[in-house]
């Protein structure tokens, strides 16, 4: 399994056969916040990462960390 979210996601808009071009057009985000989430980038704002999943059919899920 990949570690990251922005890795996943760019494995899904490879496999989708999209260009970061088109992948950003369709999200309606920027190549900005996609290139941040590929690289995974601790500080991402959360909406960006919800709507580039949004695009696969994913939704993003907060649970409490109970350590």
């Amino acid at each position: 399994m990949e570690s990251s979210i922005g890795k996943r996601t760019n494995r899904q808009r490879q496999d989708a056969v999209l260009t970061p071009d088109q992948l950003a057009t369709y999200s309606m985000l920027g190549l900005r916040p996609l290139r941040e989430l590929k690289q995974g980038k601790p500080s991402i704002k959360i909406d960006k990462a919800k709507q580039a999943k949004s695009m696969f059919g994913y939704i993003l899920a907060y649970e409490k960390d109970e350590r």
